[in-house]
């Protein structure tokens, strides 16, 4: 079993955690924090290897993102409009 804790500050940013079970297409205007833990993913057209973590800092236009195998995660971060 794999838990993960994500913090933010509060009032600025929404996280969102999701397991790769299935294929995701992450919509635009966000950081998204891809962590392959046991396993492995593809997004677009680049590879995330086992324990490896990929960090978009600003998603600009949507992108597929699945699993190869094992366990992978879905950070994403969105700003919250004050």
């Amino acid at each position: 079993m794999t838990a993960l804790n994500v913090m933010t500050r509060n009032g600025l940013y929404r996280a969102h955690v999701q397991a790769m079970v299935q294929a995701v297409t992450q919509k635009t205007g966000c950081v998204a924090i891809i962590l392959a833990f046991d396993g492995a993913c593809r997004c677009d057209a680049f590879a995330i290897d086992a324990g490896h973590v990929a960090v978009i800092e600003d998603v600009t236009q949507p992108m597929r993102i699945e699993a190869v195998y094992g366990t992978s995660f879905l950070v994403t971060l969105e700003r919250v409009m004050q």
